[in-house]
């Protein structure tokens, strides 16, 4: 077992990992009108690994996910499960398979208790009837959380529990159907900072049990401590792949806007500044590579604007809320 806030015991191993991938694709397009949104991408998810999933918006990573899950059918390439050639024509297909995504928008019930969420689409009915048997179905619900250390009352309403509960019983909710891999887009938006430790830990024992992990965020310096491997896309097309340890958070960055090793040494030495203000306002640059913002600005700013804006923020005291792409959080 590996020390917490690391990443999981398969980045130990020496090189890229040589056994048969759990799921992989080849040289994957898809094309929308005007858009090529993904040019040939591959990747290789193996079991007990967890995968970052990192690029610009715009870059191709929800387009992926979502060939995945059966959403959305490639225009060319191959889809394989454990070697063997196989289609997913729609998200069912997905789904039999093993495969789970939790996106930022979730998909429980507000109104129905916990338990009613997790087995949502699977409920054990009993006699001839095949009427619900509530008593196996929060027994099997409480049996999930207990197995992922989860602890909240089956018996309570969804709506009645706090975003990061709810986050864990989207996890324990996909888990219960089976699931071999499981796709988190974007999971700690809305979490604090121990709300997301506690998802880590949780997602590192997804890992050890031997779940593939596939993990898409902006947040860089999330990522550098929890992934085995990381996959970097920009504009449809992978740039790189590389275990978390052969990577730095300025590698990243460096490759997902194509600056010049440079220009991403001249952000780094920016954001070891003494100023407690400019230097957030850097880190937070360096893990989402969007400019932070001030409220209302507008949130398209390229991140060539970014870097040309750093050190010239109008902001008018600590507690004044910045928009990043992909996480809205006040400067403490």
């Amino acid at each position: 077992m590996t020390p917490e806030g690391g990443p999981s015991q398969v980045s130990a191993e020496a090189g890229p990992p040589s056994r048969q991938p759990l799921w992989e694709l080849r040289e994957i397009s898809k094309s929308f009108p005007g858009v090529q949104a993904l040019d040939r991408v591959s990747i290789a998810l193996h079991s007990g690994q967890i995968h970052a999933l990192v690029g610009e918006n715009g870059s191709g990573k929800s387009t992926l996910a979502k060939v995945l899950t059966g959403a959305h059918q490639p225009d060319s390439g191959e889809i394989r499960f454990g070697g063997a050639l196989v289609t997913l024509p729609h998200p069912t297909a997905a789904r039999a398979r093993g495969v789970a995504a939790i996106y930022q928008e979730f998909s429980l019930v507000p109104t129905l208790s916990v338990a009613e969420n997790i087995c949502l689409g699977h409920l054990p009915s009993m006699g001839p009837a095949l009427l619900v048997d509530w008593t196996r179905m929060r027994q099997h619900a409480r049996n999930v959380l207990e197995q992922l250390g989860i602890r909240i009352n089956v018996e309570t309403p969804v709506q009645a529990l706090s975003v990061a509960e709810q986050q864990l019983v989207e996890i324990a909710k996909a888990i219960s159907a089976d699931s071999q891999l499981l796709i988190m887009d974007e999971p700690t938006t809305a979490l604090a900072l121990d709300e997301t430790q506690r998802l880590h830990d949780l997602i590192r024992r997804l890992a050890r049990r031997g779940g593939a992990i596939l993990y898409i965020s902006h947040r860089l310096h999330e990522i550098m401590g929890l992934a085995d491997r990381v996959t970097v896309l920009k504009d449809g097309r992978v740039v790189a792949t590389r275990a978390s340890r052969d990577m730095d958070l300025n590698t990243v960055v460096r490759l997902m806007v194509a600056c010049s090793p440079k220009t991403s040494t001249s952000i780094a030495s920016t954001s070891r500044s003494d100023s407690p203000r400019t230097q957030q306002e850097m880190t937070s640059v360096s893990s989402a590579l969007v400019l932070v913002t001030p409220w209302p600005n507008s949130w398209s700013h390229s991140a060539a604007c970014a870097w040309r804006s750093l050190g010239r923020c109008s902001c008018t005291g600590p507690s004044e809320v910045f928009r990043v792409r992909g996480c809205c959080q006040p400067l403490r």
